[in-house]
């Protein structure tokens, strides 16, 4: 039997995982909801309905996938947070890989699917509804005279990523930066061994006040090579080299090496 990975094994691993979380993941499932529905009903107060457009839908699926996946790590990894709890884990039958795969698999596969299916189904409602008032402030319009083109139905289409006629480059962006966010927070649970989520959470707040005055400093005639991407009117035809590099260990480089760190650190955990 392979030490570093056995199927059973690891499928028996993920058995243990959902019938020991289950209830609190359906429970998180149900607070999303509650949370998404409500930012739904704000959108729709305006009274055209056009705040549930699917563009402006695309936003509250980003926000609230980043922000949610990033509370869900914590939630369905708080074992970390205690000595106890860490003991039982790390007794379980399983390798640290199997450990590593199975976080890897439920925060970067799982919980996005999952949040999809919720906000699908939210958004579905409130489309509908911003649907039917657009409608009608379009027929009220229409009565005073206003020779406005009447709503389209597509333009209230429930969103969903990777849809053929999307923005797909920048859906793809925001997708690793939700793979490096993940990393962060399995990083950070797994590493810091008291106060993991304080911690995590002062280390991060610390990350994006570095990131803006790297921003800052980059936006200078200095930096042009590395912040061609940050302005339109300084863009070149032709964008260096070192941009394309730049890029690349931005977006590839930072999630494949958090993630490599979680693991590091895990089983550095399992042996200790």
């Amino acid at each position: 039997m392979n030490d570093a990975f056995s199927p059973p094994r690891f499928w028996r691993l993920c058995r243990q995982q959902w019938q020991e979380q289950r209830r609190a993941w359906g429970m998180f499932a149900l607070v999303l909801a509650v949370l998404l529905a409500v930012v739904a009903g704000l959108m729709l107060a305006g009274g055209s309905g056009s705040g549930v457009r699917t563009n402006e839908q695309a936003y509250i699926y980003i926000m609230g996938l980043l922000l949610s996946g990033y509370l869900f790590a914590h939630q369905a990894f708080g074992m970390w947070r205690s000595r106890e709890a860490t003991l039982v884990y790390l007794m379980r039958p399983g390798s640290p890989f199997e450990k590593w795969l199975l976080s890897a698999l439920l925060l970067l596969v799982l919980y996005p699917l999952l949040y999809s299916a919720v906000f699908a189904a939210v958004y579905a409602v409130a489309s509908e509804v911003g649907y039917r008032m657009a409608l009608a402030h379009w027929a009220e319009l229409s009565a005073a005279g206003n020779k406005e083109c009447a709503p389209a139905p597509e333009s209230f289409a429930v969103f969903f990523p990777l849809r053929p006629g999307s923005d797909l480059p920048g859906q793809m962006a925001w997708g690793l930066l939700y793979a490096g966010l993940m990393a962060y927070a399995a990083t950070g649970l797994v590493f810091f061994r008291r106060h993991a989520a304080l911690r995590t959470l002062v280390l991060a707040l610390g990350l994006v006040l570095v990131t803006a005055l790297m921003l800052v400093w980059l936006s200078t005639e200095r930096f042009e090579y590395l912040n061609w991407w940050l302005e339109e009117e300084i863009q070149p035809a032709q964008p260096p080299w070192a941009a394309y590099l730049f890029s690349a260990l931005l977006w590839l480089g930072v999630p494949i090496l958090l993630w490599a760190v979680s693991y590091r650190a895990l089983r550095e955990r399992d042996l200790s």
